[in-house]
């Protein structure tokens, strides 16, 4: 598993935007194990941290379900700091 283009201009501007407003920036992954080579990846460009979601509930998982269990994961990790708005 590698980062897409997409993927990896998010990460770049989330580094940016973390530099100008001293903040942090995590990356969240769902998959399997072999996930982890994205989110080192991640951490290599200068994320702070990186979460894996790794079940077999998620395996089969529509967009929906997977929108759910991403918005879980963030609001578990602590709200985004949109002070800066």
């Amino acid at each position: 598993m590698v980062v897409n283009p997409w993927d990896e201009f998010a990460l770049e501007e989330g580094i940016r935007l973390s530099e100008r407003f001293s903040g942090d920036v995590t990356a969240v992954s769902i998959g399997p194990e072999q996930a982890v080579a994205a989110l080192r990846t991640a951490l290599a460009m200068g994320v702070a941290n990186a979460v894996l979601l790794s079940d077999e509930a998620f395996k089969d998982g529509d967009a929906w379900a997977t929108a759910r269990v991403l918005a879980a994961a963030i609001k578990k990790n602590g709200a985004a700091d949109d002070r800066h708005r």
